[in-house]
């Protein structure tokens, strides 16, 4: 085995796989890491990593890419996005590893869930025409309701004309 390949290993030691359409609902506690390896991306490819928790919880999650070089860092977010090379390679930074951390920035609603792991949900989704592919049906019903809505909206401006010619 190369240096390269085991110098891959240690580093990916400890990390979940995250691929496209997967959801992980998971927990962390408080002041500690988890470690996501981006799996399976497509060439040329736009991308959006999401991480979800509930507010009331008293803490924050942050996601950031796991590299050890400097980078511009997005501020207070569970989003990142990203593209893809030729070579499925992430373009923005030279990792593929992402981590989620934990801390706490306010008081929860209770004492027991201040002291509780944060329950969260993260997810990869690819990019269709600039939106997330999970947006795409809300788009369509959108544009149908538009469309619907112009259709009714152009009758009722007909119904007095029908009612003139009588």
């Amino acid at each position: 085995m190369s240096i390269k390949w085991l110098l891959l290993a240690v580093l990916c030691a400890g990390s979940k796989e995250l691929f496209e359409g997967k959801e992980f609902k998971t927990q962390i506690e408080v002041g500690s890491s988890q470690k996501y390896q981006l799996k399976n991306l497509a060439p040329s490819a736009k991308y959006e990593v999401r991480v979800s928790y509930l507010g009331t919880v008293g803490g924050n999650l942050k996601l950031e890419w796991d590299c050890s070089t400097s980078f511009r860092r997005l501020l207070d977010t569970e989003k990142l996005v990203f593209s893809t090379n030729l070579q499925r390679e992430v373009q923005e930074v030279p990792c593929s590893q992402l981590v989620v951390k934990a801390s706490r920035n306010s008081r929860g609603i209770s004492k027991q869930l201040e002291e509780a792991p944060i329950h969260y949900t993260i997810q990869m989704e690819r990019y269709f025409a600039g939106v997330p592919k999970s947006v795409l049906p809300m788009i369509t019903a959108v544009l149908m309701l538009l469309g619907v809505s112009v259709g009714v909206y152009l009758a009722i401006l007909k119904i007095p004309n029908l009612v003139k010619s009588d």
